[in-house]
């Protein structure tokens, strides 16, 4: 190791009989998120604790967002502190070698706000100090193509009418698009096209300086779409200026924990291979937010995440079991019914990955339950993650992130240390209350609340007005029956892989406490976890 390792560290030593090592001797990654959302925060924590890495993250004032009328970050700003977090990131060098920076993040502030045009002050200094940083460490660095609509709604008075305008005005074919937009929102469209040009001009001076091509770059592309637009033109010139040293997936928030997995594998050494099987019959087809079909969103998310697909079930580490839309040969609850059926007999530990849940968000096909609710009530002995989560890039990359970065582990440990099975059992019920109890449809924990805080008279997109008073019902019954049943059968979790075999771990309870909403809105809520 080339970094000292601080007095502080060395008081904080830990030997496991699973695993001997020091605590000081645990790989470190140091992270800077695109954001605190829970999917880009609390998933990569989790990932962390269960592959046994220790995670360092600067304070989260320092990347925290803020929606209009909340109170502003320590820098006086609603976005994340940029200088704070290049001081933080040389700090950190000393202790640690390998980074996984969000540029959206370290430049912009956050997600939200670099959806926002400006000029160019001092990014490129700051990308410059990151290339240097790259010559004695391993450094992945992440940035978004912007969104359709380059608006976030609650934020610098952002609408749903903007956002729809915005969104169909980018989405339209590029030569429209060229030769100018509808008169309202004309200023907007101003400040989205300079949104655009700006992250598009940074992005380029990265690639073209970093000319040895340390760096490995992951592209998301945020709120895409299957449709030709001017998504696709950006796209384009930025897989020509990568030339191979990195790639573009269809997604964003799940960007952070496949970095976070492929680097596990890179730090453990381990090779994982992965033999993938869909059910619904249409994998070759794209959905409304993600720019690749299913199966091309599959297989750029396994290399991207670390592994190789192989297409010979007896090579595989773990199989991945894969639900599309359903085509004319069957309903979404016989392809359900036939994707669990696969899982029950599988000798290899399963990730399982439910593309389609976002495409049934509409009230005339919220009948998208089957898979979800047969998840929840079978037998998680073979399961090593799982995700529904919001769109089918996000779902893939979570499922993948989780089920990679504790696989590269426990393919170097054989059976898990208490600390990290602890993390793995925190992080599978994380996966269920947040993408089952909390997402599904119509009886659901997004919905029981949203409707819940606009019966008192509050915005479900922003109740920070409200101020305790969303934050007891949450942790006072409203939420406290979705969100149990959907972990109550939770009971089994894989506890080692060795010679061939699944050893398991029992638990004997599970509990969600300490609801809350980090910004103030019921899209993500945050919950800790208790298991016994």
């Amino acid at each position: 190791m080339k970094k000292i390792i601080s007095v502080l560290l060395l008081l904080s030593v830990i030997i496991t009989p699973a695993f001997a090592y020091a605590k000081e001797d645990k790989p470190k990654i140091a992270y800077i998120p695109l954001d605190d959302r829970p999917g880009n925060l609390e998933r990569v924590k989790l990932a962390a604790e269960a592959a046994d890495v220790e995670l360092l993250l600067p304070p989260e004032d320092y990347f925290h967002t803020s929606l209009d009328g909340q109170p502003l970050n320590s820098n006086g700003r609603p976005y994340g502190n940029t200088a704070a977090l290049l001081d933080w990131i040389k700090e950190t060098d000393a202790v640690a070698d390998n980074f996984i920076i969000s540029l959206d993040q370290l430049l912009s502030g956050g997600l939200v706000n670099s959806r926002v045009g400006g000029v160019i002050r001092n990014e490129r200094e700051v990308i410059d100090k990151i290339i240097s940083l790259s010559k004695t460490n391993r450094v992945y660095v992440f940035d978004t193509v912007v969104r359709l609509a380059a608006c976030t709604i609650g934020y610098r008075g952002g609408s749903v009418n903007l956002y729809e305008y915005l969104r169909s005005y980018f989405d339209r074919n590029p030569s429209v698009i060229n030769a100018g937009g509808i008169s309202d929102y004309v200023q907007e469209t101003v400040t989205a096209e300079y949104a655009r040009q700006r992250k598009l001009e940074l992005i380029k001076y990265m690639l073209r300086v970093d000319n040895v091509g340390r760096i490995k770059y992951y592209i998301g592309v945020d709120d895409s779409s299957s449709r030709d637009n001017i998504q696709l033109n950006e796209i384009s010139r930025i897989v020509d200026w990568l030339g191979g040293r990195g790639r573009v997936y269809s997604g964003t928030d799940e960007i952070g924990i496949m970095m976070f997995a492929d680097m596990c594998t890179k730090l453990y050494k381990s090779d994982i291979k992965l033999y993938v099987k869909y059910f619904g019959g249409n994998e070759n087809s794209g959905t409304e937010y993600d720019f690749d079909t299913v199966a091309e969103n599959v297989r750029s998310h396994i290399i991207g995440s670390g592994a190789k697909e192989v297409f010979d079930i007896n090579e595989a580490d773990a199989l991945v079991l894969v639900m599309t839309m359903h085509d004319e040969n069957g309903t979404q609850a016989e392809y359900s019914k036939a994707l669990m059926e696969e899982y029950q007999k599988a000798k290899l530990p399963v990730i399982i990955i439910d593309s389609a849940a976002l495409m049934y968000d509409s009230e005339e096909k919220c009948y998208h339950n089957d898979l979800p609710k047969m998840i929840m009530y079978t037998d998680t002995s073979k399961l090593l993650a799982f995700s529904c989560w919001n769109t089918g890039g996000n779902a893939v990359g979570m499922a993948l992130g989780n089920g990679i970065s504790r696989l590269a582990y426990l393919n170097k440990v054989k059976h898990s240390s208490k600390e990290a099975q602890k993390g793995y059992e925190k992080q599978l019920v994380f996966s269920f209350a947040k993408d089952i109890g909390y997402k599904l449809k119509k009886d659901g924990g997004e919905a029981i609340l949203s409707k819940y805080i606009s019966d008192h008279g509050y915005d479900s997109g922003n109740f920070y007005e409200a101020g305790e008073f969303i934050t007891w019902a949450m942790n006072n019954g409203v939420l406290e029956n979705c969100m149990n049943r959907s972990v109550e059968n939770l009971r089994n979790f894989i506890n080692g892989i060795e010679d061939g075999k699944i050893y398991t771990e029992q638990v004997n309870s599970i509990r969600l406490v300490n609801y809350r909403a980090p910004w103030y809105r019921t899209f993500e809520i945050l919950f800790d976890i208790e298991v016994d």
